[in-house]
């Protein structure tokens, strides 16, 4: 929800893991943004699935990158949600 973290500073962590017969590594991140007295952070744990491409100049076609995930929120306000995201980069 808005304003579940406000602050100035922002740090974060994040562990993968390569199983090996999983088409994704699992991770574990955390998040926290903070000033002054206000230090929480927000974890979660999922599967992130990457792919990309290089640029191949003879057909003049960019580079792509792909991110697929899927992740469990551990903490706070969220706790038991899951979020899904999708990025594409296209890179001329």
């Amino acid at each position: 929800p808005a304003g579940t973290r406000l602050g100035t500073d922002f740090e974060t962590q994040r562990a993968e893991l390569d199983l090996g017969f999983l088409p994704a590594p699992v991770f574990f991140e955390r998040h926290r943004v903070w000033s002054e007295g206000s230090e929480e952070w927000l974890s979660l744990a999922g599967l992130e699935f990457h792919w990309s491409t290089g640029p191949i100049p003879i057909g003049r076609v960019p580079a792509l990158d792909v991110r697929l995930g899927v992740a469990r929120v551990l903490d706070d306000a969220l706790e038991d949600d899951f979020r899904w995201w999708a990025i594409t980069v296209w890179r001329p």
